[in-house]
């Protein structure tokens, strides 16, 4: 990534860092006050001094004091502050200390680009072909996470000091955020010989290692910032109710998932897929936390978990449809009718009503300050029962709205499973 997409990196925590041996403005104070003294170090009291001299005198004196007081150096200061302070920007510590602080974000925008990077370079064309759709729809899909990163991160430039003496230039910054996705687009679309076409086993071995790659990063992440209460409530209860969410889809019928290397013991669902709601849940509540004060109503319980939840459904806007491509990474049930680029409606009406109990539930914890930590993860673990029951009745009952009654493709596949389990 550029040095320009960076350059927000640790703008507005950090104070100015102390002055460094090539600092030019390190020796200004000394070089000054070393000038002034070699001005007036003749004695002014010797006889012999020639006019030149006297003239002299009092001109360099005047000159070393509109440089040398305090007046004079800050506005040197000023003028070469924003070129010292660049550089401090884009270091490499800067860089990173700014993705890892605000990791949440970062991993909505590394996931967007890697998503698009993954469409563009190593999905077989043959499969847009098979669902009779161009590629460019699904790519333009990066737009629904980009969103949020564009929004978080025009709050945090607006609100900076350090970056006021750029003027309207500190935005340019957003617009490196959206240069890095395009420059990717352009890339393969201009040099198809670049691309490497994986196949369908590639494909899903390849989501799944990153996946745990991102998993092992948020654990730490977590674990330095939350400490062993954050672990035990974002991939302790977060991962039991995604262990619900994502066995019960498919014991239900509704999607598959083969094909994956790592499943715990009988499971249906892979490791991989139920950690995912870990992720998911942590980035979506820590980045709702953020921006629930600049959107109306988000200072509230049921404010906070809408946010939440439109977080979410903009993650799974990108992801799903390049998942169920042929199924790629998990396979819907053939009764459920294509909605959204060939995904089928019920998967967002999931997606929505899995995260507003939950998040509902954790906010409404979570805000109460006079809890401990400890505390407010043995609350949302008891509540857990709770919200799976209220998830599953606003699925079941919006469904039945969208559907137009109980003989809709859900239903049907619900009345399939059960007759499967029936002894007669």
């Amino acid at each position: 990534m550029t040095p320009v997409l960076f350059a927000i990196g640790n703008v507005f925590t950090t104070p100015r860092p102390p002055r460094s041996d090539s600092d030019p403005l390190r020796y200004l104070p000394a070089r000054l006050e070393r000038e002034s003294l070699c001005v007036m170090s003749s004695d002014e009291s010797a006889e012999g001094r020639t006019a030149s001299d006297e003239r002299a005198v009092p001109a360099a004196s005047a000159l070393s004091e509109t440089v040398a007081t305090p007046v004079g150096l800050a506005a040197l200061e000023d003028r070469a502050a924003p070129a010292l302070q660049w550089n401090a920007l884009v270091s490499r510590r800067a860089v990173l200390t700014e993705i890892w602080d605000h990791l949440p974000i970062w991993f909505f925008y590394l996931e967007a680009v890697g998503l698009l990077s993954f469409l563009a370079a190593n999905v077989p064309r043959s499969e847009f072909e098979r669902v009779g759709l161009p590629i460019a729809p699904f790519a333009w899909t990066v737009a629904f996470p980009l969103f949020w990163v564009l929004a978080y991160y025009a709050l945090r430039v607006r609100g900076s000091t350090r970056l006021a003496v750029y003027g309207a230039r500190k935005y340019l910054v957003l617009v490196a955020f959206v240069a890095l996705p395009a420059f990717i687009w352009l890339l393969y679309a201009a040099a198809p010989f670049l691309r490497f076409e994986l196949e369908m086993r590639q494909l899903t071995r390849f989501f799944e290692a990153m996946q745990l790659a991102w998993i092992a990063v948020f654990m730490v992440h977590v674990a330095l910032k939350r400490g062993a209460p954050g672990l035990a409530t974002f991939f302790g209860v977060a991962w039991l109710y995604g262990l619900v969410l994502e066995n019960g889809g498919i014991l239900m019928g509704y999607f598959f998932e083969p094909g994956y290397g790592l499943y715990l013991g009988g499971l249906p669902a892979p490791f991989a897929t139920m950690m995912g709601w870990c992720l998911a849940i942590y980035a979506c509540t820590e980045i709702a936390g953020a921006l629930r004060s600049y959107v109306p109503f988000g200072e509230t319980t049921l404010g906070a978990a809408l946010l939440t939840t439109a977080l979410a459904l903009s993650l799974d806007a990108q992801l799903d449809p390049l998942a169920s491509l042929s199924g790629v990474f998990w396979r819907w049930n053939e009764l459920l009718p294509r909605w959204f680029l060939s995904v089928p409606f019920v998967n967002y009406l999931a997606w929505f009503c899995a995260f507003l109990p939950f998040s509902y539930a954790w906010f409404s914890i979570a805000d109460r300050t006079e809890l401990g930590s400890w505390t407010k993860a043995r609350r949302l673990l008891v509540a857990i029962p709770n919200v799976c029951v209220v998830a599953a009745l606003l699925f079941f009952g919006i469904a039945a709205i969208v559907e137009g009654g109980f003989s809709g493709p859900t239903y049907r596949i619900l009345g399939e499973t059960f007759s499967k389990i029936r002894p007669y």
